[in-house]
């Protein structure tokens, strides 16, 4: 996940940049939450899959806030 230093940004659950293992077709929900977001800026959250060492970008999404 990347976002501006200054915003307060969280995720609930597995928390950021913790590998977890889910089985076949399991969805799990996910809470953002993104507080002291006041000026202008991007908000990237990635999904990966790691094997062994090396993890591939499978998915994701970025929030755009306030955009020119």
């Amino acid at each position: 996940m990347t976002a501006p230093a200054d915003w307060e940004v969280s995720i609930d659950s597995f928390g950021v940049g913790k590998p977890f293992e889910l089985k076949p077709l399991e969805q799990v929900p996910v809470s953002l939450t993104i507080g002291n977001a006041f000026g202008r800026g991007v908000v990237t959250l990635s999904q990966e899959e790691l094997e062994g060492e090396k993890t591939t970008l499978i998915g994701g999404l970025s929030l755009r806030f306030r955009p020119e």
